[in-house]
């Protein structure tokens, strides 16, 4: 999980700073702004991680139940 917290911050903060000199915003602004891009981003892959985790979990949980159900073939 720490590396997609790691990309989602960069790519955030990338992002930001491009928006910002495309803009033309002040460089102090620019990078205010990009601070907060980081932590969003950052907390969005996190929050997509989690998803993705908890879907992958279930799945396995839910095969598994399946095969303990079917008896097993000859």
């Amino acid at each position: 999980m720490r590396y997609f917290v790691l990309l989602g911050g960069s790519v955030g903060f990338a992002l930001t700073i491009a928006l910002g000199v495309l803009t033309g915003q002040e460089p102090s602004r620019i990078l205010l702004n990009s601070g907060v891009g980081c932590l969003v981003g950052a907390y969005v892959m996190k929050v997509f991680w989690t998803v993705m985790a908890r879907c992958v979990r279930n799945a396995h949980a839910e095969k598994a139940r399946v095969a303990a159900a079917t008896p097993p073939s000859r």
